[in-house]
């Protein structure tokens, strides 16, 4: 079997408060944004996944030192109505924090399933953007973006989809403007893999009809990809519900504000409601509305899963 090569280390600080992010076979999920700091002084704030399990009951704040060694996924998920790759460091196991060593690594051993985009700045700079498919567990693959500059940009710019190729680096977060439809700017954030050193896995030796195979796998997987993305975008659309709650405290025990979808707060005649969103679960709806009232609860009749008492 395919020695599958994803690792990544990470040492930082919480930002922000961790919030339940889903829950798979009574396991809850944290997401939270770690701040790791760049030798630069810059600091890259970085999406994170972690298990409960990892936490062992303790409780993580704003501020918090914590460093992670895990591996780098991606995810589909609809925003806006469309279906969007999302990048996030999964926790696989906290350990002790070591403030000598390097605080962002990350290592990639993969498939190049887009050509690479090969391009030079206006200021004279050479950039080479790519699309890595990494082989994962049960027939999964991450869908990782990187970037390149300099001699190794021009390196990556001779590949082709299907080289498999191996990297070293760190994951970054990087901001840029985004022009709406109308004309408005929004920031947005990217998180994608800055490489530093980067090579061929295959030698000359093997041959043209190697690299034609792994060309035609990786085009395969990359389109496989594509269909599933809007399979599970048509499926996430019909699964998900328009969530309200309630600006009155409710009689329920503990006088919680109470989250309701759409339809049941329809038939409760609730007069005085705010919208919080468009959501696959209670659970995503419920956290989204404690930021507006900090004792939200989910309706025990339409969010049973969120729903506290």
């Amino acid at each position: 079997m395919e020695n599958v090569i994803n690792t990544l280390h990470l040492c930082g600080r919480v930002v922000g408060k961790p919030v339940v992010g889903h829950e798979a076979f009574g396991e809850k999920f944290y997401y939270l944004t770690l701040g790791v700091p760049r030798l630069s002084g810059a600091m890259d704030h970085l999406p994170i996944t972690l298990s409960e399990r990892l936490l062992d009951g303790a409780l993580l704040s704003d501020g918090d030192a914590l460093a992670i060694e895990g591996q780098v996924r991606s995810y589909n998920k609809i925003i806006e109505g469309a279906g969007r790759l999302l990048i996030t460091a999964f926790a696989q196991k906290i350990v002790e924090l070591d403030e000598r060593e390097n605080p962002n690594q990350i290592q990639l051993t993969g498939t190049l399933c887009k050509a690479p985009a090969y391009r030079t700045t206006p200021f004279g700079r050479e950039i080479a953007d790519m699309m890595l498919a990494v082989n994962r567990a049960y027939g999964k693959s991450d869908y990782i973006p990187c970037i390149t500059w300099g001699r190794s940009a021009r390196f990556a710019a001779k590949l082709s989809v299907g080289d498999k190729i191996t990297l070293t680096g760190r994951l970054q977060s990087r901001g840029y403007q985004k022009q709406m439809p109308d004309g408005s700017v929004v920031e947005k954030t990217a998180y994608e893999v800055s490489v530093g050193h980067l090579e061929l896995v295959e030698g000359a030796a093997i041959g043209n009809l190697l690299a034609q195979i792994n060309r035609s796998f990786a085009i395969c997987t990359f389109l496989k990809y594509h269909m599933e993305l809007a399979q599970s975008s048509r499926k996430e659309i019909s699964m998900n519900k328009h969530f309200y709650i309630n600006n009155n405290q409710t009689l329920n025990p503990g006088l919680h504000h109470e989250v309701h979808t759409q339809e049941h707060a329809a038939q409760l005649g609730i007069r005085s409601a705010q919208y919080v969103g468009y959501f696959a679960s209670e659970v995503e709806a419920v956290a989204q509305a404690k930021k507006i009232y900090f004792d939200a609860d989910g309706c025990a009749t339409c969010c049973p899963k969120a729903h506290r008492g």
